[in-house]
């Protein structure tokens, strides 16, 4: 009884030291055995007590009132994989029994929204036919609302027609800001020699950075020709690059962009508007595109894609971050966010920064990406194209300049940005690795080094120039690269790629998956 009435005295008193202490523990153990009936103290005292050691539990970061739910108790968010497979085959299902093309649209938007939120159906849907369907409603589909929705659901499904040419044809475009002149000056030549536009010349095309800004403004509805692009390029020097230096300086410090980003936002949505990149997909002749962001993901930073197309084997077969519901203009604002430039795009909660970052050379990732959508054909022709190589020598009388410059903190972050988009390490390897004549690497010596946001109409003159010096010192290779280009193909390839449709066809027809059960 006293043992019981000293433990109950010490219950009155706030320890002084900390919770783990021997005495605290048990003290506090032995009064919560005995029980208020062992003591003379009063039972809403106790209940007082009790209060009390229920808020120190909520302190140290116990808990007391909510036992622990076993796993296997809990329910998983959203519909199980069974369910799942119901829905997506019902979604099918519907698609088989539904003649009137407004409905018939109005079914395959549904099937869209469907995999858009549960990627992990994708792969289900293929395997029991959905791709089959959608060929055979693009196919007989006399109205173009509906085939263009046939096509931007087969684009989400991660199908590919076969290539134009006898392999698929890839163009890589590196990232380097307001250097992005010399690419299309590059692109405007092998133009004038396939006589097609760019977007008609490949199967595959990718771009970081100043290549996102390209890629953004070929693709439908858009359709840019290169030389609007040019001028996008001049009215982004004079509107966004041109800025003094206090207010910049400033703006760094409050949002880490150098410059005004809301401007740069609100220009990039005025010229090529709201349209989703799966949007583009909507045309058969628009090629398959992605540009390249970086994320941070726990403690490193990985490239994230976005896609006008989807991956077949839906997330199981996902080795890259990647969306394709991201907006043209969001997109390129991702894909272009370089440190201390601007400010970091947000989509989706999700922070994204110039994806030069991590690679500024997306052409390994093309063949990645090429053999995923196209796995049974050959690359024939593999483009990339830098935005110039600037290799002075050092002389003594450059290092003397050297030693008298100041160094400004902007200068340094210019440096660092610069050294992290170095491309020629990628361009070695794949130099080594692609055999024949189908790699041409486009990347024209500068005369003078032109930083990414430069603004000098000179120094872009001279950019200009000197592109075109390359192009008329590689004149053979540009020629190679446009033979390459047109070459057709084959007969008996095309009679193959007519035999799997047809054969597409009859497995719609007699698809048991569906039509039977």
């Amino acid at each position: 009884m006293l043992k019981t009435a000293v433990a109950t005295t010490l219950l009155e008193i706030r320890p002084s030291g900390c919770s783990q202490c021997w005495w605290f523990q048990n003290v506090r153990g032995l009064a919560q055995d005995q029980g208020p009936k062992a003591s003379n103290v009063d039972p809403s005292t106790w209940v007082g007590m009790s209060k009390v050691w229920d808020w120190w539990d909520y302190l140290k970061g116990k808990s007391t009132k909510t036992p622990k739910v076993p796993k296997w108790k809990l329910k998983p968010p959203g519909p199980t994989k069974v369910e799942l497979n119901s829905i997506t085959k019902k979604y099918l299902a519907e698609l088989y029994f539904t003649d009137a093309d407004f409905v018939l649209i109005k079914k395959m938007d549904l099937l869209f929204d469907h995999l858009t939120m549960y990627p992990e159906a994708v792969q289900y849907a293929v395997k029991i036919g959905c791709v089959d369907k959608l060929l055979d409603i693009r196919y007989r589909a006399v109205a173009n609302n509906v085939k263009q929705q046939a096509c931007k659901l087969l684009s989400a499904l991660g199908h590919a027609d076969p290539p134009k040419s006898r392999g698929v044809r890839i163009l890589s475009i590196d990232g380097g800001g307001m250097r992005g002149l010399s690419v299309i000056h590059m692109l405007k030549e092998i133009e004038i020699l396939t006589q097609k536009k760019i977007i008609d010349s490949f199967d595959l095309i990718c771009g970081v950075s100043t290549g996102a800004i390209i890629i953004g403004c070929m693709l439908p509805p858009v359709n840019m020709t290169l030389q609007q692009i040019e001028n996008v390029y001049k009215d982004c020097s004079t509107k966004v690059f041109d800025q003094s230096t206090i207010i910049g300086t400033g703006r760094m410090l409050w949002s880490h962009g150098y410059y005004d980003t809301l401007a740069w936002e609100n220009l990039l949505q005025s010229y090529v508007g709201d349209t989703q990149l799966i949007d583009t997909a909507k045309h058969e002749t628009c090629p398959k595109v992605f540009a390249v962001s970086s994320i941070s993901v726990q403690s490193r930073v990985a490239p994230f894609i976005f896609r006008n197309y989807g991956n077949p084997k839906g997330l199981a077969g996902l080795d890259y971050y990647g969306t394709y519901s991201a907006k043209i203009y969001e997109t390129i604002r991702a894909s272009s966010a370089a440190p201390t430039i601007f400010e970091e795009m947000r989509i989706d909660g999700i922070p994204h920064m110039d994806g030069g970052i991590v690679l500024n050379n997306p052409t390994a990732l093309a063949i990645h990406e090429a053999k995923n959508l196209w796995p049974n054909e050959q690359i024939s022709c593999l483009v990339s194209c830098g935005t110039g190589l600037h290799d002075p020598v050092m002389t003594m009388e450059d290092l003397r300049e050297l030693s008298q410059q100041a160094t400004s903190w902007k200068a340094i972050l210019d440096k660092i940005c610069a050294s992290a988009t170095d491309t020629e390490a990628v361009h070695a390897a794949l130099n080594n690795l692609l055999v024949g004549n189908i790699y041409f690497r486009l990347n024209p010596p500068l005369s003078k080094y032109i930083v990414m946001d430069e603004v000098d109409k000179k120094n872009l003159a001279t950019l200009i120039e000197d592109t075109k010096m390359y192009c008329r010192r590689n004149r053979e290779m540009f020629e190679d690269l446009s033979h390459q280009l047109v070459l057709p193909r084959p007969k008996f390839q095309c009679a193959v790629d007519k035999a799997k449709l047809l054969y597409s066809l009859l497995k719609c027809k007699f698809n048991k998956e569906i039509r039977y059960k």
